[in-house]
């Protein structure tokens, strides 16, 4: 396993919400403020900031199949983007993986 997966898969596991994002990105800074709005602690990675960026990026898209940022995870499982997020909250789906 690389060191960017193994990075990757410690990042997901060891936070309730793991939000891969960009600082640009206005997908992002919709899902970052709804899970402000949760009160529950989250992580972000803003790969636009870090050396490695790239490299997380392109490993997330290997792993989710998905190439489009906000990457985001809930206790481990992956949700998608901003949309699936929201449309989780509405459904409850992100209270009740966060319960568990």
């Amino acid at each position: 396993m690389s060191s960017t997966r193994q990075t990757i898969e410690n990042n997901i596991f060891n936070h309730p919400i793991m939000i891969y994002s960009k600082t640009d990105c206005p997908h992002s800074s919709s899902a970052k403020s709804a899970a402000r709005d949760l009160g529950i602690e989250f992580q972000v990675e803003e790969l636009d900031r870090i050396a490695d960026g790239e490299s997380i990026q392109s490993e997330l898209e290997q792993i989710t199949g998905q190439k489009s940022i906000p990457n985001i995870f809930v206790r481990g499982e992956h949700i998608g983007g901003c949309d699936e997020f929201l449309k989780g909250i509405d459904s409850g789906m992100i209270q009740r993986l966060l319960s568990n």
